[in-house]
């Protein structure tokens, strides 16, 4: 069988969480939600696919489960109505696991969950009556949905290259603590510089990062650190601190964004105790809010730890912001390109340049997703399967590190140029210029909730652009709609973009194009839905 010219079928199984009845709104808990895609025998590129989304139960009923942490086999979820952190392990069903090979999400060498072909659809007998309830009434989907005959073409005679249904899996909570802090928002697992893993978490509105010990079955345990936060900024939104993102750099530091303060944090591991070293000070108003790493040309430098690059979405100021390391300097600053805002405390981190995404006078910036171009070349077949190819492995990126991407940077594939553009951070007039397909190079997709937008970023391995001037009409300039109200978090997994629209409650799937245009495929109704993780 030429699985080039075959039919493709793969199920994503991805957990999806959101504010519940705490806050007024509809969120049941950790949900199971399934991205179907199917492509036609005779369409090797797979453009446009026939994408579906499905429900398949609640996995586990908790309160605002708002942000969802994967590590391997285990699950972390923030519980901002109640001011708690949970824990669970990912209890696979038999018949998966003994097909499926799962490599840890945060150091598996290709940070994948692979499973087998000719896997059935199959639900652990664990789920609870509410999601058995949920899988026989909750498949339909608004868009494209695939069909049994859409998936096979001829049900009669086609075969189908790969037919990787994945089982749904269940969760055992292993431990819920308080949080320490008020309103948790955000959390990451790190290890430590002696080996030891913690869950990081950020608390907006008191400001708090703390720090919770993770035991070897990985229970969560209270709080050991608590980094109280400070400042504030000139809007009212930035009366107090309020901690918002964490994310660690490849060379061991932690970073910590404070929204209400316009400060990024920066932090240090010795023996195993998280210690705050300095800060990167933004612009007034800015409003730092998300933290992603984005590939950089010499991947050498990146395992290293010599050369990274950070993009920061400023949540008031309608920005990007680029931060890396000072060439040379390590806990020291070197006058930051004489820039004001940037100051001696900085631990050799600098801002590199800001791009604006073009905000309406009420929008706030959330959210980014970044695809390389390697990926939107490859099609549908090859970024989105469960299966053991080579090119499936090189791209699939589950967990919470799907919205940054850094993993595809090891991408290569034959020297192809694509008109994109590139200009000074400031510039409106861009110029289009050349791209290698083997480069760190792509596109970063970002939100603006109010105006109900996405707007896209081009990304050369060194710098951030504009594809167009910010008010052209389409999706290069202005961007294109969100598919509803408040998209909260985007992530990627292959050449599909998935938007959590939090108020208009519903998930929408866009397709990626060659391009990077952005088609939208389907929607799905989900209780004010704020965050994804690939199970």
């Amino acid at each position: 069988m030429t699985h080039d010219m075959d039919a493709y079928d793969s199920d994503v199984i991805l957990a999806v969480g959101g504010f519940g009845a705490l806050r007024g709104s509809s969120c049941p808990g950790i949900e199971a939600v399934t991205l179907h895609t199917a492509v036609a025998g005779t369409d090797s590129a797979g453009f446009p696919a026939n994408i579906s989304l499905r429900k398949d139960g609640v996995l586990a009923d908790v309160p605002s489960p708002t942000w969802i942490a994967r590590d391997g086999d285990l699950l972390y979820a923030v519980l901002e109505d109640t001011n708690e952190v949970a824990a669970f392990r990912i209890n696979r069903n038999s018949a998966e696991t003994a097909n499926t090979a799962i490599e840890d999400s945060e150091t598996g060498p290709s940070e994948t969950s692979e499973v087998a072909t000719n896997n059935t659809a199959l639900s652990n007998t664990a789920v609870s009556s509410t999601a058995t309830n949920n899988i026989a009434t909750c498949n339909t989907t608004v868009g494209n949905i695939a069909t049994e005959n859409s998936r096979t073409g001829d049900a009669e005679t086609s075969e189908v290259a790969t037919n990787n249904t994945a089982a749904v899996p269940t969760l055992t909570e292993l431990s819920r603590v308080p949080a320490s802090g008020v309103s948790p928002t955000h959390a990451v697992v790190v290890t430590d510089d002696i080996g030891g893993k913690h869950l990081i978490v950020a608390n907006y509105a008191d400001g708090h990062v703390c720090v919770h010990p993770i035991a070897a079955d990985g229970t969560l345990l209270e709080a050991t650190q608590i980094l109280a936060g400070e400042g504030h900024g000139p809007l009212p939104a930035q009366e107090g601190p309020h901690a918002h993102w964490i994310l660690q750099l490849p060379d061991g530091r932690v970073l910590s964004t404070d929204l209400g303060a316009d400060r990024i944090y920066v932090h240090h591991w010795r023996s195993g105790e998280l210690v705050r070293v300095g800060m990167v000070r933004l612009a007034a108003g800015t409003g730092p809010r998300d933290l992603h790493l984005l590939p950089v040309t010499d991947k050498d430098a990146t395992t290293s730890g010599a050369d990274w690059r950070v993009a920061v979405v400023g949540e008031w100021a309608d920005t990007v912001t680029l931060l890396g390391p000072v060439p040379g300097i390590s806990n020291k600053a070197d006058g930051q390109n004489g820039d004001p805002a940037q100051v001696a405390d900085s631990d050799g981190i600098r801002v590199l340049q800001t791009v604006s995404l073009g905000g309406d006078a009420l929008d706030q910036a959330a959210s980014l997703a970044f695809v390389p171009w390697a990926v939107l070349r490859m099609g549908i077949r090859q970024t989105t399967d469960n299966n053991d190819s080579s090119a499936g492995a090189a791209y699939r990126n589950p967990g919470n590190r799907n919205d940054d991407g850094t993993c595809d940077a090891d991408a290569h594939g034959p020297s192809i140029r694509y008109g994109i553009t590139s200009g000074s951070p400031i510039s409106e007039s861009p110029a289009t210029i050349p791209v290698d397909e083997s480069s760190a190079a792509g596109v970063a997709y970002v939100g603006l909730r109010g105006s109900e937008r996405i707007v896209a970023l081009a990304w050369d391995g060194e710098r951030l652009s504009r594809l167009a001037p910010e008010h052209e009409p389409g999706w290069h300039g202005r961007g294109i709609d969100c598919g509803g109200s408040r998209p909260r978090h985007i992530m990627r997994v292959g050449n599909v973009l998935l938007v959590a629209n939090e108020v208009s409650n519903n998930l929408t799937v866009f397709q990626l194009g060659p391009d990077g245009k952005p088609v939208r495929v389907t929607d799905l109704a989900s209780g004010s839905p704020t965050v994804f993780v690939r199970l």
